[in-house]
């Protein structure tokens, strides 16, 4: 049985804007789902700013392959667009950050979260990018590499003390992360693609 299974691309529970509002299409982490912190709190800043959010479900099994974890992102972001064309901003953490090569192709704004800067093809693609676009991390990030991030010409945001996860050793700290990432996100969207 495949273990990489694209579940679909759904409206977030949280929207509050009627169907004519901006979309965001948000493409999760492996094993970060849209339910957890790192992408609940922006999403309901998004929301409350306008926006409507379609969420990608995904399965990923341990030890994905690289050219899966594309597959999926690309059936992913095929069937957001076969439904509602493209979005107005891109909203990615971790695995997400594969929609990149789409995402400059379109002229997508968007914001790459814990992006794979150890992987050559993320990282070409994020450099390839043709709208705003934003890199945001955590010092401790396994996958952050601030020689990488400056070859994607890309702007940064880089916030003290996370990993990959969004999380810290001390949950008063984790919160403080949350909401400057939350603010990171919600400003850029405002900055860029606003809701009109």
């Amino acid at each position: 049985m495949d273990e990489n299974v694209l579940h679909g691309v759904d409206p977030w529970p949280g929207n509050l804007a009627d169907a004519s509002a901006p979309t965001v299409l948000v493409l999760p982490g492996a094993r970060y789902p849209a339910q957890l912190p790192g992408l609940a709190l922006p999403l309901r800043a998004l929301t409350l700013d306008g926006w409507n959010a379609h969420v990608a479900r995904w399965t990923v099994g341990p030890g994905i392959a690289t050219e899966q974890a594309q597959e999926l992102v690309d059936e992913a972001i095929a069937a957001f667009v076969d439904r509602h064309g493209l979005p107005d901003l891109v909203l990615a953490k971790s695995v997400g950050t594969r929609a990149a090569g789409w995402a400059a192709t379109n002229r997508i704004p968007a914001v790459w979260t814990t992006p794979l800067l150890d992987e050559h093809t993320c990282v070409e693609a994020l450099r390839a990018a043709s709208a705003p676009a934003l890199l945001v991390a955590g010092t401790e990030d396994r996958a952050w590499d601030a020689h990488t991030a400056a070859h994607t010409k890309l702007p940064v945001h880089l916030i003290a003390g996370p990993g990959h996860g969004w999380q810290c050793d001390d949950w008063r700290r984790e919160l403080e992360v949350l909401a400057e990432l939350t603010r990171v996100v919600a400003d850029f969207a405002a900055r860029v693609a606003a809701p009109s």
